[in-house]
């Protein structure tokens, strides 16, 4: 029987991304023939794709629509759409080459709803007088989605529909976690909190779609022990970038350091809580393995987050940054609250998060392409 020869590109090695690709391996292996090469074409230690060779594949998964190149055929390509700050480029990037028809995947139905909602990244669509008018002549209702695909600053064109973006072959294809490698019986009692992503998010980057602010000016405030994994170990500039980070807080209960991904699980055992006050959001993945080792969470409803995080089970849901400070100082006050919502956490993973239990979505998307 022929399986489909599949080359999944994330962007580098030992980070999220590779993470993910090497779970859908795994879930799929003997349904699919598998490569794994790079997107990234930055010194990173991995093998770069090369975009000459892609006819050796039925299936190319670009994982993220970013590093999508100039090719005279997209026919096999699949990608993710993620929704986060990038989401505007990535939508006028697949819409300009007229990629609607590709298959794409979405991880969380936040990410679905900016996909259908008349909204590109931050930009909100007014309906000035103008536009009703067109609107009117043509036919449609006001609430009918709208469509802007800059060409430049001065000129923009509208297209009117009513799928969002336009895409018509998108599917659910949740992140899973390998529950063998994050997994432990107990967390610890005391309170240490905990974020994974790159330190720069946590210094004012990304400020209205990270919102690291939040956790800093919590731990500024409640004083509570932070332990953050910054950065991967082998990438340009995150060791003085670390560096910089623990000079500004010496002696504030915070430490971070760099990390990949076989050191991850060393640092989850070092918390008891995990912290996301993000906007937006694809994954995020670190929910899925802190939660795989019983550690609850604080979080916004951001990606899979509000898909499944049920508040005062799984952790606490918060919607702004004076909830979010109080729900930090519930978690510190109440170890047997944070203990029973870690262990429900665990216990939901591991029935509906493992790469087994979502690889038919991933098997559905992969035969569409």
């Amino acid at each position: 029987m022929y399986k489909k020869r599949v080359l999944m590109l994330p962007d580098i090695p030992g980070w999220v991304m590779e993470s993910i690709a090497d779970g859908i391996i795994s879930a799929l292996k003997g349904k699919f023939n598998f490569t794994k090469e790079f997107a990234d074409p930055s010194d990173h230690g991995g093998k770069v794709v090369d975009w000459n060779d892609i006819d050796n594949y039925d299936v190319i998964y670009l994982m993220l629509s970013g590093y999508l190149p100039n090719l005279e055929s997209y026919s096999s390509i699949a990608t993710s759409y993620h929704g986060g700050p990038g989401s505007e480029s990535q939508a006028n990037i697949l819409q300009r080459k007229g990629l609607q028809g590709m298959a794409m995947s979405f991880v969380s139905h936040q990410t679905k709803e900016r996909i259908d909602s008349p909204f590109i990244g931050r930009q909100k669509i007014n309906l000035d007088m103008k536009v009703r008018g067109m609107i009117k002549k043509l036919g449609l209702r006001e609430n009918d989605t709208l469509r802007f695909i800059p060409f430049n600053r001065l000129q923009t064109k509208v297209e009117f529909t009513k799928k969002g973006f336009g895409f018509d072959n998108l599917h659910f294809t949740p992140y899973g976690v390998n529950v063998n490698f994050f997994n432990q019986e107990k967390i610890r009692s005391d309170f240490v909190c905990g974020y994974a992503g790159w330190i720069q998010y946590l210094m004012g980057s990304q400020k209205d779609h990270r919102r690291g602010h939040w956790i800093m000016e919590a731990q500024d405030e409640l004083k509570f022990h932070l332990n953050i994994a910054g950065g991967l170990e082998n990438i340009g500039g995150s060791v003085n970038k670390i560096k910089n980070f623990q000079e500004m807080y010496n002696g504030k209960n915070v430490r971070a350091g760099l990390y990949n991904r076989e050191k991850m699980v060393k640092f989850y055992k070092s918390i008891s809580c995990y912290l996301v006050p993000d906007k937006f959001a694809g994954g995020p993945m670190p929910v899925l393995e802190a939660g795989a080792m019983g550690i609850p969470v604080i979080t916004t409803e951001c990606g899979h987050c509000g898909d499944f995080i049920k508040h005062e089970v799984h952790g606490l849901v918060v919607k702004t940054y004076d909830e979010f400070l109080e729900s930090i100082y519930f978690m510190k006050k109440h170890p047997e609250a944070r203990e029973e919502m870690g262990k429900n956490l665990q216990k939901y993973i591991r029935e509906k998060r493992t790469w087994k239990a979502v690889s038919p979505h991933w098997e559905k998307f992969f035969h569409a392409v």
